[in-house]
C-alpha cells in the first residue's frame, strides 16, 4: 500500500514538473514571438535601416567574442592579429 502511495506522489510530482516546464517553454516562445513582431513592424516601416541595424547588432555580438582586429579599407579587409603580436612580445 505504501509503495502505491509513494508511486502516486512521484507521478504527481513528475506531472507538476512537466507542467511547469511546459509553461516556461510557452512563455519563452511567446516572448520571442513578441520580440519578432516588434522587429518586423520596424522592418516594415524602414526596411533598409532595420536590416543595417540587425547586421550591426549581429556583428557586434559575434565579434565581441573574438580577440581579432579587423581594419576595413577600400575593397580590402585585412586582418591584423594584434593580440597575438602582443602575446609574442610579452613572451620574448
Amino acid at each position: 500500500f505504501r509503495d502505491v502511495s509513494v508511486a502516486e506522489q512521484n507521478a504527481d510530482a513528475a506531472r507538476n514538473q512537466a507542467r511547469g516546464y511546459a509553461q516556461q517553454v510557452i512563455a519563452n516562445a511567446q516572448g520571442e514571438a513578441e520580440a519578432f513582431d516588434k522587429v518586423y513592424e520596424e522592418y516594415r516601416l524602414a526596411p533598409e535601416v532595420t536590416r543595417r541595424r540587425l547586421y550591426y547588432e549581429t556583428m557586434e555580438r559575434v565579434l565581441s567574442q573574438t580577440d581579432k582586429t579587423i581594419v576595413e579599407t577600400d575593397n580590402v579587409t585585412p586582418y591584423l592579429p594584434l593580440p597575438e603580436i602582443n602575446r609574442r612580445r610579452s613572451t620574448t
